[in-house]
């Protein structure tokens, strides 16, 4: 089994960030623009705040920014109107509050399963996802995937979760089938609650959704020294 590129740095923010901007940048050589599916919790607010002050125009104005997983919280739909708990709103304010670039909102009126088909066909019109920031939950869960969810097989790029064991219990989530055909990935974790699950997803057990969601081309893990504890032995 091939590993991931390790990256262990305090600068979390600055690494993964430039790595974000590479990937993205190699995508928009040969493509107009480039989808970029994001991570919420607190982990990817340095990442954020590195991309809204250090990327070049010549990425940001190409990018369409989505997300990996989103917490279902209906709201208007505008950028304005976006609920406190919701991943949209750490992008807005860690990021598009100073410097706007396309938005793919997932928190919208209707039904969640109106939301999802609405994100699905997005998605499909865009051309799928081609650069995903990851986060790393401490039970081995990424997105809204969590181990033992059925959800994991789901073959729809698009899954709602309707019982997460993280509130709010109903989410939509990118499949792994989504996340595999990406171009290329960067993980982020920090803290040493992480750092047990982080090893036995470096050795690829099958019960984590964490093993699984490894990209067609470059993957990267920007971790801490703390989370990265156990995989330096």
């Amino acid at each position: 089994m091939s590993h991931p590129t390790l990256h262990v740095t305090t600068d979390l923010g600055p690494t993964a960030g430039l790595l974000v901007a590479e990937l993205c940048q190699d995508v928009l050589t040969r493509k107009p623009r480039c989808v970029l599916a994001v991570s919420g919790g607190s982990t990817p607010g340095p990442v954020f705040q590195w991309l809204r002050d250090e990327l070049p125009d010549s990425i940001h104005d190409r990018l369409v920014l989505t997300f990996v997983d989103e917490r279902y919280v209906p709201s208007s739909g505008r950028v304005d109107d976006l609920h406190g708990v919701t991943n949209a709103r750490l992008l807005v304010d860690e990021w598009l509050s100073q410097r706007r670039t396309g938005l793919l909102l997932w928190s919208q009126p209707g039904p969640v399963e109106q939301v999802r088909d609405v994100v699905a066909r997005s998605l499909e019109q865009l051309g799928g996802v081609d650069v995903c920031l990851l986060g790393a939950g401490p039970d081995g869960h990424t997105a809204s995937l969590f181990p033992g969810d059925s959800q994991r097989s789901a073959h729809d790029d698009v899954a709602i979760v309707y019982d997460s064991p993280k509130p709010p219990p109903v989410r939509l989530t990118l499949t792994e089938a989504v996340l595999r055909a990406a171009h290329g990935s960067v993980l982020v974790a920090s803290g040493g609650a992480k750092a047990a699950v982080l090893a036995r997803a470096w050795a690829g057990d099958p019960a984590l959704p964490l093993s699984s969601v490894a990209p067609r081309g470059p993957y990267h893990w920007v971790l801490d020294p703390d989370a990265a504890a156990h995989l330096e032995s």
